[in-house]
């Protein structure tokens, strides 16, 4: 596998789910769009 390269957000986009597993991957992700009104740097995970 190569190096991973790290990015800043630069958008926030709107995911549908049915569940977090227990190391953290969603499961059964779905795009649901860009979320133009957000900013990505206040972008955070749910709890």
């Amino acid at each position: 596998m190569a190096e991973a390269t790290w990015v800043d957000p630069q958008v926030v986009a709107r995911i549908a789910y049915r569940a977090w597993t227990a190391d953290t991957p969603l499961r059964h992700p779905v795009y649901r769009g860009v979320l133009d009104d957000r900013d990505a740097s206040a972008a955070q995970l749910p709890e």
